[in-house]
């Protein structure tokens, strides 16, 4: 009984192990095959500049660092490296501390507040932070921080209660304490709360995730607690969620830090002196009952503030713009930014086409608006186009076939509008490393071109770039050549020409990526179904590829999966074919049918579906 018991237990012990040992490798293929798997051109076009060069869009902290460090309040090295798992200083934390205020301490005035605190910017920002009395639960020494040097010189101080330590690690308990005591968090009492009643706080309105409060603080989770701390207090939020992540970036982060004392009166008084100066510059543009409106509705100097005052700026501009175009011309020119683009690529040997770019245009007056102009890539003198193209690791323009080898995304920008009878344009490119995400190199046209003259204003900004480069943009040496369509063969018994007419195969020698109609026993093909400019092959999906030889079936296959994989775009989808071929592909019969199982293409000999 015993023994028959601990083998069933046994068992169950082996199928567990397998059951694991199954989830665990099916975790590794899905790592290894996400890896290898190329962007899409819509991930690399969605592609974001990082406020820092080591700072990735994948990182936890993100938003919080991007945002923290637009408001200048982290900085990086001079390396333009932000080391985000580096851990702060007392120093350093109290510096970022005092900037989130706006405010600048006199060198002059705070200076010698603690034994080990002299004179200079840091000095000034600890010695303010002390007199607002932030930094309780700071100035405590903890000697297991310190090396030996370094304990003797804080127990001497510590005699004299005159040590700050600025040298020291920061706990995460201590920066949520300094923390809380500058933001005034309700719950806290000010400058009389303890560390441990803010972290408690911090936990229960999740500003502080995660975090072990014990241990040492770095840079990434300091921006982390500040910005979950700016986007929920003072936005009046009981906790913080992801859904509060993007509206605290309207605002300065200075006007979400209150500062009720003297700090406070002082900013208020330099706040109103700019605020007055502000309404009566806007009211030169958008009149004074305008300007007057915008003020009395929106926080001090907020992004909602600036944002309402330039969209009046641009309703009253755009309403004289269009009474001067009906008066010159009725409409406004149209001008065709994807030929001027690709006249100017072909001098350089480069064929692109409109799958191989995203075109995008933005109207007036508010430029909000953005719609994709692939199909028709056209932009008038009010609006203003952006175009997305690839590029390899040695600056060789790539087809949209080839996402795997993309090392920079190009970003063409060109702004319009009239000027002195003309109408003109300027051009700005920026080229984007795919893999950092930092914009390494721009160029542009400096000059107001006429838009008649197109050609010479992309002609400028690539020359600007190139010159910036060191060397010229040229067709990729990378890329797999784009598939060229081979001649077809239809029935004139088949099923009616509508359901396959549209459609012919490519084909491509796998291991070379040229074109090729024969291939031998030791070579396999790439089998694309393709269509003309204007059709989209992925509505067929799945495709169900049959091959013959002789009238006998010899291979079937599918094209199957997320479009963006297995199609280069509309104009076709493809999969790899068999191997063992030794006969001319002219004697062979392809056909593709759809998924309602209707013949959309067919290849070699005649087709007799009866």
């Amino acid at each position: 009984m015993t023994r028959h018991f601990l083998a069933q237990k046994g068992a169950v012990h082996i199928v567990a192990i397998l059951v694991v040992l199954a989830v665990f490798g099916a975790i590794i293929w899905f790592f290894i095959k996400g890896r290898n798997t190329p962007p899409s051109f819509e991930e690399i076009a969605s592609l974001k500049q990082k406020p820092f060069e080591d700072v990735s869009v994948n990182d936890k902290n993100y938003t919080a660092i991007s945002y923290l460090a637009r408001e200048g309040v982290l900085e990086g090295d001079k390396d333009g490296k932000f080391n985000s798992k580096d851990v702060l200083t007392r120093a350093g934390w109290t510096v970022i501390l005092v900037r989130l205020t706006g405010i600048t301490p006199d060198e002059g005035t705070y200076k010698n507040c603690f034994s080990d605190v002299g004179l200079g910017k840091d000095a000034a920002s600890i010695c303010l932070a002390k007199e607002q009395g932030w930094l309780e639960g700071l100035t405590a020494v903890d000697p297991q921080t310190f090396n030996f040097q370094q304990l003797i010189v804080a127990v001497y101080a510590q005699e004299s209660k005159e040590n700050f330590n600025p040298d020291v690690p920061v706990k995460i308990t201590e920066a949520v304490g300094s923390l809380s005591r500058l933001m005034k968090w309700e719950g806290t009492e000010g400058a009389k709360s303890s560390n441990e009643t803010a972290v408690g706080v911090a936990k229960e309105r999740e500003i502080s995730q995660g975090n072990d409060i014990a241990g040492n603080l770095t840079k990434g989770e300091a921006a982390g607690i500040i910005y979950r701390s700016v986007a929920t207090i003072p936005l009046g939020k009981e906790k913080f969620s992801p859904e509060l992540e993007h509206q605290v970036e309207r605002y300065r982060v200075e006007n979400l830090i209150d500062l009720d004392d003297k700090l406070g009166s002082q900013r208020q008084a330099e706040n109103e002196r700019i605020r007055k100066a502000r309404q009566k510059n806007m009211a030169k543009i958008i009149g004074d009952e305008a300007a007057a409106e915008i003020m009395a509705t929106t926080k001090d100097g907020s992004e909602e503030e600036s944002s309402a005052y330039i969209r009046k700026a641009r309703e009253k501009n755009y309403e004289k713009l269009l009474a001067e175009d009906k008066v010159r011309w009725g409409e406004p020119p149209s001008f065709n930014v994807l030929e001027a683009l690709q006249k100017v690529f072909a001098e350089k040997g480069i064929v692109i086409s409109k799958d191989d770019l995203l075109i995008s245009k933005s109207t007036p007056p508010h430029y909000e608006d953005i719609v994709k102009i692939n199909d028709n890539p056209a932009m008038n003198t009010r609006e203003s186009v952006e175009i997305l193209l690839l590029l390899d690791k040695n600056y060789g323009v790539l087809p949209r076939n080839n996402l795997a080898k993309v090392k920079y995304l190009m970003k063409i920008g060109i702004s319009t509008f009239y000027l002195e009878g003309r109408s003109v344009g300027r051009l700005n490119l920026i080229l984007r490393n795919w893999e950092s995400g930092v914009g390494e190199k721009a160029g542009s046209s400096l000059g107001w071109r006429n838009l008649n003259k197109l050609e010479a204003i992309f002609k400028e900004g690539l020359a600007d770039l190139e010159a910036n480069i060191g060397q010229m943009i040229t067709p990729s040496t990378l890329a797999s050549p784009s598939p060229v369509s081979l001649p077809t063969k239809r029935s004139t018994g088949a099923p009616e020409a509508n359901e396959y007419s549209d459609g012919y195969f490519e084909f491509l020698d796998v291991a070379t990526g040229q074109p090729s109609i024969a291939f031998s026993s030791a070579q396999k093909p790439h089998i694309i179904v393709a269509t003309d400019p204007g059709k989209d092959v992925r509505v067929w999906l799945p495709i169900r590829i049959e091959i013959k030889k002789d009238g006998n079936n010899f291979w079937s296959g599918k094209i199957e999966g997320d479009p963006s994989q297995v199609c280069r775009g509309p104009t076709g989808c493809s999969t790899n074919g068999p191997s063992g071929i030794e006969l001319d592909w002219k004697k062979i019969e392809i056909i593709a049918y759809d998924k309602n199982n209707r013949v959309v293409a067919t290849f070699g000999e005649t087709y007799d579906p009866r």
